[in-house]
């Protein structure tokens, strides 16, 4: 299966979250949303880091996406610190408070690492809601939810590890320095597209323009279930015409390990 990348062209990183509670309404049959102060370090659940895990999941609290505007994203993808057996609901409305709409749910067992759940919104809506249906979620540290770009030609790709040099200098009252030198592993990860038509480079235009060097993404090597890489676009892309209208270019991404 072909390469894809997965990323955030629909506010996700720049939406404000909300915490709350899902209950459903056993005489109507009605599932709606209150917020709450339910869900502790909620800020990890989207700063681009893997490192720290959001806490004080209770059966179900939810936390709330604000995107903006009405989206219709393709994917949500969750990444656990280590394996969790809870269950997973996906809702969305379009509005802050009350009737919720279900999106998607997941009941099987979380492995250690990401889960990429494809999803088909039926209508554009701009809220979208985390939902610990009925069970605790923990080791819950990043979730990312956007567009999926298969690349339009198979890259060959190559993998090294690189060893980031840095030096603070610290200056104190009394003219003191204080200098701490950084020596951190930087896994590299370099995608070579050759022969792509006009038409695929504005493709690769376009998702470069969402993600820059800001907003980190996913690169599933076989485009479903991985090898997944949690990785940020490293340097800008340069696009070489091999041949008239042909091109290939080059890129090089920054796989983010905490």
């Amino acid at each position: 299966m072909a390469s894809a990348f997965f990323y955030d062209k629909v506010g996700f990183y720049s939406s404000t979250t909300t915490d709350g509670t899902i209950t459903l309404n056993s005489e109507t049959g009605v599932t709606s949303f209150a917020t709450s102060a339910s869900v502790t370090n909620e800020h990890f659940i989207r700063d681009g880091s893997v490192q720290n895990s959001i806490s004080d999941v209770g059966s179900n609290d939810a936390i709330r996406f604000d995107l903006g505007s009405a989206q219709t994203p393709r994917f949500i993808a969750y990444y656990f610190i280590s394996a969790e057996t809870g269950n997973i609901t996906l809702w969305n409305s379009a509005s802050a408070t009350g009737t919720i709409n279900s999106v998607s749910a997941i009941t099987a067992n979380f492995s250690a690492g990401w889960t990429i759940d494809e999803i088909t919104p039926s209508t554009a809506r701009r809220y979208f809601f985390f939902h610990a249906n009925g069970n605790t979620i923990s080791n819950l540290s990043e979730i990312i939810m956007g567009v999926k770009f298969t690349l339009p030609v198979e890259p060959s790709a190559t993998k090294q590890e690189s060893y980031a040099f840095g030096t603070e200098y610290v200056k104190a009252y009394g003219n003191n320095e204080y200098v701490k030198s950084n020596h951190n592993v930087e896994p590299m990860i370099t995608l070579n597209l050759d022969h792509l038509t006009s038409s695929q480079v504005t493709n690769v235009k376009t998702f470069a323009t969402y993600v820059k060097n800001q907003r980190p993404f996913l690169y599933s090597e076989n485009g479903v279930t991985g090898p997944i890489h949690f990785v940020r676009l490293a340097e800008p892309i340069a696009f070489t015409e091999v041949a008239p209208t042909i091109f290939s270019c080059t890129l090089t991404l920054r796989e983010i390990v905490n």
